[in-house]
């Protein structure tokens, strides 16, 4: 069975090179191909072992022994390997839904287009008018319509006392000018958000110019304990926010927390 399960990992190990040959390195020492390789490590340690319990047959139990406890370590490491790497992943998903944000509104971030497109951050930009006529890649969802609308228009308001946040942070944008074009100025935007009466934070924060017209967009940064928190109905911890907007020329610019129940709430400060 250990023999079998040797041959089985290695040659489905060849398979798969053999389909990644034109890749970079990288894939070969992607984690999730980490799985099989120990399976392998652990059937040729079996077969070592067994072939010294023949060889010495008062040796088999200290063989066992050591086989058993080997598996353990290393199914507590793999168990560690992938809570690390569950927190890697989580991390780099707020980073590309963060920016994802920056062609939505139209802010030319080079930082953050990187993040999207690592060969050109203005191949995004370049591609954002099929993307948003074909709902795709950071268009796919219904943000990008709020987007010039009366915020009045498209949700009703919670009442004031429902939640409470301010903006902390507002920097010009590090423009990436595209070709032909001008690059399209804008701003970042950070801030916090707690909603005082719901298990649920808020999904989304809005904000708009003097005129109560949406000209950013805004996702929360969800804390590890978010679910926990939800099960237990613990509600008014704060959640970070970022975003990109267009319009924050002077006091007129306002923030709208998008509560779980469809509804807006604007922050105080």
């Amino acid at each position: 069975m250990l023999l079998g399960l040797a041959l089985f990992v290695a040659g489905t190990a060849f398979l798969t090179g053999l389909g990644r040959l034109g890749l970079s390195e990288d894939q070969a020492l992607a984690s999730r191909y980490a799985t099989p390789v120990l399976l392998f490590w652990l059937a040729v340690i079996g077969l070592a072992l067994d072939g010294l319990a023949r060889a010495r047959p008062n040796w088999r139990a200290a063989a066992s022994v050591g086989f058993v406890a080997g598996l353990a370590a290393s199914l507590v490491l793999v168990v560690l390997l992938h809570i690390r790497h569950g927190r890697n992943i989580r991390e780099l998903a707020q980073e590309v839904d963060y920016a994802g944000l920056a062609p939505v509104v139209g802010v030319a971030d080079a930082a953050a287009l990187r993040r999207l497109y690592t060969l050109s951050a203005n191949r995004v930009l370049a591609e954002a008018d099929y993307l948003k006529q074909h709902r795709l890649g950071p268009f796919h969802g219904s943000e990008a319509a709020w987007l010039g609308r009366d915020i009045g228009e498209i949700f009703d308001p919670a009442p004031s006392e429902r939640c409470t946040g301010a903006i902390v942070d507002v920097a010009a944008a590090a423009t990436s000018p595209s070709a032909g074009a001008e690059p399209l100025q804008g701003f970042r935007i950070a801030g916090w958000v707690a909603d005082l009466d719901a298990r649920r934070p808020p999904s989304f924060v809005l904000i708009t110019d003097p005129n109560g017209t949406v000209a950013g967009l805004a996702k929360l940064q969800q804390r590890r304990l978010a679910v926990v928190e939800s099960i237990f109905g613990r509600t008014g911890h704060r959640h970070r926010w970022r975003g990109f907007t267009r319009a924050v020329a002077g006091d007129g610019y306002a923030a709208y927390a998008l509560l779980a129940d469809g509804r807006i709430c604007r922050l105080a400060g």
